[in-house]
């Protein structure tokens, strides 16, 4: 699957999934997982989705850490711009 344009493991989608919901974000948990469940290509991350799996990638291993770059040079071009 595709997060942010990165392709990740299914399984990773899903380890990320969980970690997402345990601390509260269950809409983009809800969204990585119908993704893997429908066999879709990429997920359809909305502004606070990014915004909530970049709190949960305080700490990552390698699978997950070029997502994590990605999102927050997102992150930081969003607010340099003020959107």
């Amino acid at each position: 699957m595709k997060l942010a344009g990165i392709d990740i493991q299914d399984q990773d989608g899903l380890k990320l999934a969980i970690v997402l919901r345990q601390n509260g974000y269950a809409e983009a948990a809800s969204r990585i997982e119908t993704t893997a469940e429908e066999h879709q290509n990429e997920v359809a991350l909305t502004i606070k989705d990014r915004e909530d799996i970049l709190s949960v990638l305080v700490e990552t291993d390698s699978e997950l850490a070029k997502l994590r770059a990605v999102l927050l040079e997102e992150h930081v071009a969003r607010k340099q711009t003020g959107l």
